[in-house]
């Protein structure tokens, strides 16, 4: 899946490169990953932020601040502490597939926001369902386009939602 997204909207193609090798290291940039965690229907999992988090009651992508190097292997870690399930048990995928980052600014820091699609297969959801985080979510829900109505969304994540659904998605 190849995203091409409009420029209009300040997201970063890395192309070729990795985004570890794209990023400046700056102490006033903070790496984020998010995980598009992509059923075979072309449902997305997203999540309803817990009593307490930060965006509470908010809905956004599987992700979290980036504890490591090789973002791709956070984008696993952060799948496996919020949905319950390893990467490995989700699909044979490898890794997820790095698509675009999106650059967030909030007091004076820049949030690199690294998306990755990660493709689950269908067996492992009832598992997500039943295993993912409490503490980081008060509810999961694998959703469509049409499903988004309404919803309230966290860090930036509802505009990548629709996007992904219009320019990459089914």
């Amino acid at each position: 899946m190849e995203a091409s997204l409009p420029s209009i909207y300040s997201y970063g193609k890395v192309g070729n490169m990795s985004p570890e090798a794209k990023t400046k290291e700056s102490e006033n940039v903070r790496q984020v990953v998010r995980a598009i965690l992509l059923t075979c229907d072309g449902r997305v999992c997203i999540g309803k932020r817990a009593p307490g988090e930060y965006e509470a009651g908010k809905w956004c992508l599987v992700g979290g601040k980036a504890e490591g190097k090789v973002l791709s292997k956070e984008a696993l870690r952060e799948i496996s502490e919020e949905t319950g399930v390893a990467g490995d048990e989700l699909t044979d995928e490898v890794e997820p597939r790095f698509v675009f980052f999106v650059d967030r600014i909030k007091d004076g820091v820049v949030w690199r926001n690294n998306y990755y699609i990660f493709e689950a297969d269908d067996l492992c959801i009832p598992l997500i369902l039943e295993s993912f985080s409490r503490r980081e979510f008060s509810e999961l829900a694998f959703v469509l386009e049409e499903d988004l109505r309404g919803l309230r969304f966290a860090f930036g994540d509802r505009k990548v939602v629709r996007d992904f659904f219009k320019y990459v998605g089914n």
